[in-house]
């Protein structure tokens, strides 16, 4: 069965379902990338939180072990 011939309500509902995992999908990530960026921020003298730098250096070490995630 092509997804042409899907009843709609059946189309509806795997957008949704898609939908709601890409927005999963984009929440993993973040919380990939501030935990990475806190880990960084670990080894500066005197943390001050979270930076930007290390927000930036914590997404190019993500995409480089996970390029598909990070496309």
């Amino acid at each position: 069965m092509s997804p042409e011939e899907y009843p709609v309500e059946h189309s509806a509902e795997l957008k949704r379902r898609v939908a709601e995992l890409e927005a999963q999908v984009a929440a993993l990530k973040e919380i990939a990338v501030e935990e990475r960026a806190y880990i960084l921020s670990l080894n500066v003298l005197e943390s001050r939180g979270v930076d930007e730098f290390h927000r930036v250096e914590a997404r190019r070490q993500l995409a480089e072990e996970h390029p598909e995630a990070f496309r």
